[in-house]
């Protein structure tokens, strides 16, 4: 089931979602990475689980997008880290 905007995300799905997608980055394997990061921000956009896990999950996924020459998209990630 997805979390509807008023409840607070499962902190063990979210922690596993950011794991997942460092392993995964770490392996360089950019685009599963960036659709775990992604997950992330959709199961906690606003950091309610207390681990800041959107804003680390935008901050990895900026990476990934310069890594891969996208800065645009990385530019945008990094400002979504910073205001969380």
């Amino acid at each position: 089931p997805h979390n509807s905007p008023s409840s607070t995300p499962n902190p063990i799905i979210v922690r596993a979602h950011c794991d997942e997608g460092k392993r995964l980055l770490e392996v360089e394997e950019f685009q599963q990475a960036i659709d775990e990061f992604t997950r992330v921000i959709e199961l906690d956009p606003e950091d309610l689980v207390g681990f800041r896990s959107a804003a680390a999950a935008y901050f990895e996924r900026a990476y990934i997008y310069g890594e891969l020459g996208q800065y645009q998209r990385a530019i945008e990630d990094y400002g979504s880290a910073i205001e969380l």
